[in-house]
């Protein structure tokens, strides 16, 4: 299973678990990969799964590309927009349209395609972990 496709299915549990349906796209090039509707407004979720611990550092990073891509829908109070980071510890939701971005630039693989080493500029935002709601995947607790 690659990465992408446990993230997809973390969430598809997690949503399950509260009694929420969630759509997940299929399409690898959409600007998001899930979507749910919740509380008379209508969301729209960019999944990222990463196979260790949140501990090593106090933001995640999110590209500029895709935060530019998700920002794409109409700013409209009924649309939610959210990154959601998936660690071994912890899941990490962040309402993007709280969130005032911290733009900086950092060479980083050019994908996530680890054969390929190359490294490359980015621009890419550190999302502060503190302004996210955090869930525990264990029992999927609100934090």
């Amino acid at each position: 299973m690659c990465s992408d496709d446990k993230g997809k299915e973390i969430i598809k549990q997690l949503f399950s678990q509260v009694n929420v349906p969630v759509i997940l796209t299929d399409y690898r090039y959409e600007y998001y990969d899930c979507s749910w509707y919740w509380n008379n407004k209508l969301n729209f979720g960019e999944i990222k799964y990463r196979n260790f611990n949140s501990n090593k550092y106090d933001t995640i990073l999110l590209e500029k590309k895709k935060y530019d891509n998700l920002m794409k829908f109409e700013d409209d109070n009924n649309i939610g927009i959210y990154y959601i980071s998936i660690y071994e510890d912890n899941i990490y939701f962040f309402n993007l349209r709280k969130i005032i971005p911290n733009i900086t630039t950092i060479k980083c693989p050019e994908t996530t395609d680890f054969n390929n080493n190359e490294k490359i500029k980015k621009e890419v935002i550190l999302l502060p972990k503190c302004q996210a709601s955090k869930i525990i995947p264990n029992n999927f607790q609100i934090i």
